[in-house]
């Protein structure tokens, strides 16, 4: 057993001299020092190898953040640019409802002044039906005039009914002259009141088709500022990418839904509750000027009723006193008659008193 033992000793004290022997030749060794420093080089591109890991996570991390910041603004871009279009197009159909609307004004407002002009010429042939020409009118003043002298004649016998036949007709001439007068002022401001409603109706096509040319204007102005952008051109293929992935879309935004036609129809209905206000207006100043046209009718017709009766009454009065001067030329050559009888059947006889009177009467009336 001790013998076993010093053996193994011995064979330990062996190997540890050969451990040394080969440390001494390996340290000896030209490829030990090779081998250290390829270690300290394997070591030094394992930290290399660390440190690039590290910047390849934070490139990453980096452009991973940019490209998200892209994307969004890219989603921000393709969205307004969207929304620019939308609100293109929905500019395009006002501006094609605003056309019409203006064109449909314009045959309106065209149509509703053809329509007051061919009430003004009625209105002016009626009042040229109720007044009197100027030559007409001195021809009869000239004929009333030269009817004075006769109606002088028997002014004497009835001084009232001369002043009762000249008194109506001038009466009548200057009521018929002052209504056709206000009439014609009524007609020449209803005139400059449709002029000026004409007028305002341009100025409003005129403003709607300068707005007309101020969205065209700010379309023109997306279109330019949507083209000449300076990252439009490095997103470009992101944005056909965009586009593409959102090709199955269809969906349009809620203010494309309501912009077209809400609008248009609001603007319709403004549109049609100012035109029937306007027409209702237009109607209540017609039926006014109807029921003054149609009293000033009515006053005409009794005018004319009037100056009927009195021309008639006129009429009967001169017969009346063309009869009276026939009776009484009658009576004075009968008188005439019975005095010269009684003086060729009596001429030495004194004249009485009765035969007196009538020669002074008929004195009196010859002379006159």
């Amino acid at each position: 057993m001790v013998h076993r033992l010093d053996q193994l000793k011995a064979e330990e004290v062996e190997l540890l001299k050969q451990c040394a022997e080969l440390e001494q030749l390996l340290r000896s060794d030209p490829l030990s020092f090779e081998n250290e420093a390829l270690e300290v080089q394997l070591q030094q591109i394992h930290a290399d190898h660390a440190q690039l890991l590290e910047e390849l996570k934070g490139t990453r991390e980096f452009y991973g953040r940019r490209i998200n910041d892209m994307t969004s603004q890219l989603e921000d871009r393709s969205r307004a640019t969207c929304t620019a279009q939308g609100h293109a197009d929905c500019l395009g159909d006002l501006l094609l409802f605003h056309e019409d609307n203006g064109t449909l004004a314009g045959s309106y407002w065209r149509t509703q002044c053809v329509k007051r002009d061919d009430s003004i010429r009625f209105l002016s042939l009626k009042l040229q039906e109720y007044t009197v020409n100027s030559a007409e009118y001195h021809k009869r003043r000239s004929a009333s005039f030269s009817g004075d002298s006769e109606v002088e004649k028997t002014s004497a016998e009835s001084p009232t009914l001369a002043r009762t036949a000249s008194a109506p007709i001038q009466g009548v001439n200057q009521a018929a002259f002052k209504a056709a007068e206000r009439a014609f002022k009524a007609l020449n401001e209803r005139h400059s009141g449709l002029c000026e409603e004409l007028q305002r109706a341009e100025e409003q096509a005129c403003k709607l088709e300068q707005a007309i040319e101020t969205c065209e204007l700010r379309c023109a102005g997306l279109d330019f500022a949507s083209e000449n952008d300076e990252s439009h051109s490095d997103l470009k293929d992101e944005i056909r990418q965009c586009q593409d992935a959102r090709a199955s879309a269809h969906q349009l935004p809620s203010w494309a839904l309501r912009c077209a036609w809400r609008d248009a129809l609001d603007l319709r209905a403004a549109q049609l509750e100012r035109v029937s206000a306007q027409l209702d207006s237009t109607k209540r100043s017609f039926d006014a000027a109807n029921e003054e046209l149609n009293w000033h009718a009515t006053s005409a017709e009794a005018l004319r009723t009037r100056l009927a009766d009195v021309l008639r009454a006129t009429a009967a009065e001169k017969r009346r006193g063309s009869e009276a001067l026939a009776e009484e030329v009658r009576r004075k050559q009968t008188l005439q008659e019975l005095l010269d009888r009684w003086f060729a059947l009596r001429p030495e006889v004194p004249v009485p008193t009765a035969c007196a009177q009538a020669q002074q009467l008929l004195a009196e009336c010859e002379g006159s």
